[in-house]
C-alpha cells in the first residue's frame, strides 16, 4: 500500500481520496471435512484506498456529471495509477423516496463509469431514459464549458430554447456536422465525448480507463463495477428537519479500491445492478438498518456515530474508509513497570470528570518490557477528553485534549498514528 497517494482534501477539509489503514487479518477457523473435499481459504475482500466526489458535482436530482467534477478526477487517476481495482457506489440524499434515489444514485455511479472509461453509448442510453432530462439539461450543461474557435463557451448563460439551438448549430459547425441546431444522435455523441475528453484531464494529460481497471472488469454488464446506494447509506443526519441543502454531504459517488487479485471470488457479490430495484439492497441490510438511516431529532454523523448506514455490506467497506469520515487510531503507551495488570486501566473522562470508557490493562499490548500499548479510537472520546492512568490507588494524567476535534482531523488526515507517552506517575503527555 506504499505506492499509493496520501490524502486529497476538499475545500472544507474533508478527505476526498486517501489509502486505507490495513485492516489486522482474523484468524482462519476451518472444520473437518469429508475425504473428496477441503476447505477453501479466501482473503475477505477489503478495499485498500478510497476517493469521493465533492458534494457539488451533480445538480439536484440529476446525474449529469458537471464540469466542476474535473477538479476531483486527477487523485482518482492516481489511485488507478496503482495495482488496484475500482469499485463506484452512487449515493443519494434521503430527501425523496427510496427507489427514484435509488435509481438516482446508480446513474449518477453510471455516468462516472461511463466519463472514465469513454463509454459514450452508456450515456446516450441515459439520455433515452428522461427521468433527469439529459437530453436537454446534458446540452446545456456541456455547451456552457465546450469553447469555440475564438475561445468563448458556445452557451452564454442565457439558456433559453433559441440559445440553445444557437449555440448547438456554432458547434455543429465548428465540427463540420450539417448545422440543423437539432440535438440528434450523432451530436450528442460528438458533445458526450469532446465533454468527456475535456474534463477527464489532470496538467499535461487526458486520461482515461479500461473496463480491466474496475473490479470484475465488466462483469455481467458492470454489475459489481458500479452500484447505486440510493439514501440507504448516509454519512449526515441533520435531524428531522430534513433539506436538500443540508444533505450535500449525502450526494456523493464514491470509488474504493481494491487489490488486484486472482483470489477474488465475486460470484456472491449481493448488490443488484446499478439500474435495478432496491430489494437487492434491503436484504443486506442490519436488522435495525431502517432505524439506522432514519432521522432523529439530534444531529449524528457516521464518523462519530456509526450507526447511520443501513447496508451492512456496504458499511464493512466503509468503517475503515477516510472518505467516509473513518480516523486512524490513537495509540496511547505507558510505562508501568511491575504494574498489576488485572486492576489497572486506562480511563477516558469528560469535561465532568465523569468516566465515559475505560480500557483494562489486559487488553493492552506490551510492546516492550514494561510498556503498555493501548489503541484507542478517537471517535468514542468525549470533547473534550482527559486520559487518566489508574493503577490500584494512584491515578496519573496522561494527556488532556480541549479540542478532539482538531485530533480527530489530524488522525484522519495524517494517515498514521499518534502516539502519547507517559513514564508512570508523570503529569506530562
Amino acid at each position: 500500500m506504499s505506492d499509493l497517494p496520501t490524502h486529497e482534501l476538499d475545500d472544507e477539509g474533508s478527505v476526498m481520496a486517501a489509502p486505507h489503514r490495513e485492516a489486522r487479518p482474523d484468524p482462519y477457523r476451518v472444520a473437518a471435512t469429508q475425504t473428496d473435499r477441503g476447505n477453501v481459504i479466501r482473503p475477505p475482500l477489503a478495499p485498500i484506498a478510497c476517493w469521493r466526489t465533492h458534494r457539488a458535482r451533480f445538480e439536484t436530482a440529476s446525474s449529469i456529471p458537471l464540469p466542476s467534477l474535473q477538479q476531483d478526477l486527477p487523485a482518482l487517476r492516481d489511485l488507478a495509477g496503482s495495482s488496484g481495482l475500482l469499485a463506484l457506489f452512487g449515493h443519494a440524499d434521503p430527501t425523496g423516496a427510496d427507489e427514484p434515489n435509488k435509481a438516482l444514485s446508480g446513474r449518477r455511479a453510471k455516468a462516472i463509469h461511463a466519463l472514465l472509461t469513454r463509454d459514450v453509448d452508456a450515456w446516450l442510453n441515459l439520455a433515452r431514459d428522461s427521468t433527469d432530462d439529459w437530453t436537454y439539461n446534458a446540452p446545456r450543461i456541456i455547451l456552457r464549458h465546450l469553447t469555440g474557435p475564438a475561445g468563448a463557451p458556445y452557451l452564454s448563460p442565457d439558456d433559453s430554447a433559441t440559445a440553445l439551438a444557437d449555440a448547438t448549430r456554432a458547434y455543429q459547425v465548428t465540427h463540420g456536422a450539417p448545422p440543423t441546431g437539432l440535438r440528434d444522435e450523432p451530436t450528442l455523441r460528438s458533445l458526450y465525448r469532446a465533454y468527456m475528453d475535456s474534463i477527464c484531464i489532470r496538467p499535461g494529460e487526458q486520461f482515461s480507463l479500461p473496463r480491466s481497471r474496475f473490479l470484475g472488469g465488466g462483469l455481467s454488464g458492470d454489475a459489481v463495477a458500479v452500484q447505486g446506494c440510493g439514501e440507504f447509506n448516509p454519512v449526515w443526519l441533520p435531524g428531522t428537519q430534513l433539506t436538500a441543502s443540508s444533505q450535500r454531504l449525502n450526494r456523493r459517488v464514491l470509488a474504493f479500491v481494491f487489490p488486484s487479485s486472482p483470489e477474488h471470488d465475486l460470484s456472491s457479490w449481493p448488490c443488484p445492478r446499478w439500474d435495478e430495484p432496491s430489494a437487492g439492497c434491503r436484504a443486506q441490510f442490519w436488522p435495525d438498518g431502517d432505524a439506522r438511516r432514519r432521522p432523529r431529532p439530534e444531529l449524528r454523523r457516521y464518523r462519530e456515530d456509526r450507526r447511520t448506514m443501513a447496508c451492512r455490506f456496504y458499511d464493512r467497506f466503509a468503517q475503515r474508509s477516510p472518505c467516509e469520515g473513518a480516523t486512524h487510531p490513537l495509540f496511547v503507551s505507558i510505562s508501568c513497570c511491575d504494574v498489576d495488570r488485572e486492576g489497572a486501566y486506562l480511563a477516558a473522562r469528560d469535561s465532568g470528570h465523569a468516566t465515559v470508557h475505560r480500557w483494562p490493562a489486559t487488553v493492552a499490548l506490551e510492546s516492550s518490557p514494561g510498556v503498555l500499548l493501548f489503541q484507542v479510537e478517537p471517535e468514542a472520546l468525549p470533547d473534550p477528553v482527559t486520559l487518566v492512568w489508574v493503577s490500584g490507588w494512584t491515578e496519573s494524567t496522561v494527556v488532556e485534549l480541549t479540542s478532539l476535534s482538531a485530533l480527530r482531523r489530524a488522525l484522519r488526515v495524517d494517515g498514521g498514528s499518534l502516539a502519547s507517552t507517559l513514564a508512570y506517575g508523570s503529569t506530562t503527555a
